[in-house]
């Protein structure tokens, strides 16, 4: 049955974690610009935690419309229902498959970002390939930051795979260890692991190694490494 106490609450924690984890890419954004004076609206070292902070905000927003609306929304009342018991799977199937696109969709949106900031670095320090996997693992080497941040890479590559392959992985299993945690994808079968917990998880780890990377004197060294979005003219 719909439990509208028990959902808020859910609501409520992830709004806070989405506002612990925005406040700690300004903590990153901030820390970045004073230290190197890196263009914070041109420079892709410091722009991915820009924008990976306007998403968790955008999310936040949406959790804050759905804390105040869904409970309430006309729509339930729309549909003919034979029983309050069929009623109530009704609006958990729909809440159920809203939470599951809101859950992939931010950890996508993460993920593309890394992706475009990834490339762009490694263009600057002569870093190339076609899989971003690999290419992350490139970086990783000749930053030379730790090599256990390869298995997170990893994790996050199979995961989007997952998700683009319609939620089932379709490559040879493969278990994945980081951090004390395992991270199973069995072949032609779906990731169990990925719920919002693991997501803010793999969110802080991404933010943590990604700032470590750009630390690092190999791709420090350079004044400016400018973002594609630098160069976007808005009329």
């Amino acid at each position: 049955m719909y439990n509208i106490s028990l959902t808020q609450n859910l609501i409520e924690e992830h709004q806070k974690r989405l506002a612990q984890l925005s406040k700690l890419n300004t903590n990153y954004i901030s820390a970045l610009v004073n230290s190197n004076s890196w263009d914070e609206k041109k420079d892709t070292r410091v722009l991915y935690f820009v924008f990976n902070r306007e998403i968790l905000q955008s999310y936040y927003l949406i959790t804050l419309a759905r804390k105040e609306f869904f409970p309430t929304l006309d729509l339930w009342n729309k549909q003919k229902y034979n029983t309050d018991e069929e009623k109530h799977k009704f609006i958990n199937d729909r809440l159920f498959h809203f939470d599951e696109e809101m859950k992939s969709g931010l950890f996508l949106k993460f993920f593309v970002n890394l992706e475009t900031c990834a490339r762009l670095i490694g263009e600057k320090i002569n870093v190339a390939d076609n899989s971003i996997k690999n290419l992350l693992c490139k970086l990783i080497q000749k930053a030379g930051v730790n090599i256990d941040y390869e298995e997170l890479v990893k994790i996050y590559a199979f995961s989007r795979n997952t998700i683009h392959n319609g939620g089932f992985h379709c490559k040879p299993s493969v278990s994945i260890s980081y951090k004390g945690k395992n991270f199973d994808f069995e072949v032609s079968k779906p990731i169990n692991f990925l719920d919002w917990n693991c997501v803010f998880f793999l969110i802080e780890e991404t933010n943590t190694f990604f700032y470590e990377l750009v630390l690092q004197h190999e791709i420090s060294k350079h004044n400016i490494m400018e973002h594609s979005y630098s160069k976007i003219v808005f009329k």
